[in-house]
């Protein structure tokens, strides 16, 4: 059966990105939202909150990588 395939195509909002997942640095807290549809058209969603506190220290030091960040 087709639709019983791993096949899916990714869609992350907001950035419009494809692939099942992506790298992120946001400079005020964000929500990002993925679309996944399989080869049968069957659409599925959810979403993750990505939370930026300025000002605050997390107890350990976050350095970017500009590769990714940049």
């Amino acid at each position: 059966d087709v639709c019983s395939s791993d096949l899916y195509t990714y869609f992350w909002q907001p950035g419009g990105h494809n692939g099942d997942g992506i790298y992120v640095c946001p400079d005020s807290s964000t929500t990002y939202f993925v679309t996944v549809t399989d080869l049968c058209g069957t659409i599925d969603t959810a979403s993750a909150t990505i939370s930026v506190t300025n000002g605050q220290s997390p107890g350990f030091n976050i350095f970017p990588n500009d590769s990714v960040c940049g």
